[in-house]
Protein backbone atom coordinates (compact mmCIF):
# COMPACT_ATOMS: atom_id res chain seq x y z
CA UNK A 1 0.00 0.00 0.00
CA UNK A 2 2.79 2.26 0.47
CA UNK A 3 4.24 1.81 -2.75
CA UNK A 4 0.89 2.72 -4.60
CA UNK A 5 0.48 6.39 -1.73
CA UNK A 6 3.80 7.29 -3.32
CA UNK A 7 2.83 6.91 -7.02
CA UNK A 8 -0.17 8.81 -6.70
CA UNK A 9 -0.92 12.80 -6.58
CA UNK A 10 -2.76 13.41 -3.58
CA UNK A 11 -6.23 14.55 -5.48
CA UNK A 12 -6.42 11.29 -7.10
CA UNK A 13 -5.54 9.07 -4.29
CA UNK A 14 -8.87 7.93 -3.21
CA UNK A 15 -10.37 7.29 -7.18
CA UNK A 16 -7.02 5.36 -7.95
CA UNK A 17 -6.69 3.36 -4.77
CA UNK A 18 -10.59 2.35 -5.38
CA UNK A 19 -9.90 1.08 -8.85
CA UNK A 20 -6.89 -0.46 -7.93
CA UNK A 21 -9.34 -2.16 -5.67
CA UNK A 22 -12.25 -3.23 -8.12
CA UNK A 23 -9.62 -4.46 -10.48
CA UNK A 24 -7.73 -6.58 -7.90
CA UNK A 25 -11.27 -8.33 -6.44
CA UNK A 26 -11.96 -9.02 -10.16
CA UNK A 27 -8.90 -10.55 -10.94
CA UNK A 28 -9.56 -12.64 -7.47
CA UNK A 29 -12.89 -13.77 -8.81
CA UNK A 30 -11.03 -14.97 -12.19
CA UNK A 31 -8.03 -16.50 -10.31
CA UNK A 32 -9.63 -18.67 -7.61
CA UNK A 33 -12.55 -19.52 -11.09
CA UNK A 34 -9.23 -20.71 -12.14
CA UNK A 35 -7.71 -22.48 -9.73
CA UNK A 36 -11.19 -24.36 -9.24
CA UNK A 37 -10.93 -25.27 -12.88
CA UNK A 38 -7.69 -26.98 -12.71
CA UNK A 39 -8.20 -28.81 -8.92
CA UNK A 40 -10.94 -30.44 -10.45
CA UNK A 41 -8.85 -31.76 -13.14
CA UNK A 42 -6.11 -32.85 -10.49
CA UNK A 43 -4.14 -31.35 -7.66
CA UNK A 44 -1.05 -31.33 -9.70
CA UNK A 45 -2.97 -28.69 -12.17
CA UNK A 46 -4.07 -26.35 -9.84
CA UNK A 47 -0.03 -26.20 -8.20
CA UNK A 48 1.36 -25.88 -11.58
CA UNK A 49 -0.89 -23.18 -12.24
CA UNK A 50 -0.20 -21.30 -9.26
CA UNK A 51 3.57 -21.29 -10.10
CA UNK A 52 2.98 -19.77 -13.30
CA UNK A 53 1.21 -16.76 -12.00
CA UNK A 54 3.80 -16.30 -9.07
CA UNK A 55 6.52 -16.48 -11.83
CA UNK A 56 4.58 -13.81 -13.95
CA UNK A 57 4.13 -12.23 -11.17
CA UNK A 58 7.71 -12.00 -10.27
CA UNK A 59 8.80 -10.98 -13.71
CA UNK A 60 5.86 -8.25 -13.85
CA UNK A 61 7.53 -7.07 -10.32
CA UNK A 62 11.15 -6.86 -11.95
CA UNK A 63 9.67 -4.61 -14.93
CA UNK A 64 8.17 -2.53 -13.02
CA UNK A 65 11.18 -2.17 -9.98
CA UNK A 66 14.18 -1.78 -13.25
CA UNK A 67 12.01 1.01 -14.31
CA UNK A 68 10.25 2.71 -11.61
CA UNK A 69 10.70 1.15 -8.26
CA UNK A 70 14.50 1.70 -8.20
CA UNK A 71 13.65 5.63 -8.48
CA UNK A 72 11.09 5.00 -5.66
CA UNK A 73 13.58 3.76 -3.04
CA UNK A 74 16.54 6.69 -4.24
CA UNK A 75 14.25 8.67 -3.33
CA UNK A 76 13.54 7.42 0.25
CA UNK A 77 17.10 7.51 1.28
Amino acid sequence: MELQNRQIRAADRATVLSAHAIVMDGVAVVTNLAFGFFAERGLPAAFLFGAGICLVSLALFQRWYVGEGSRLALAVL
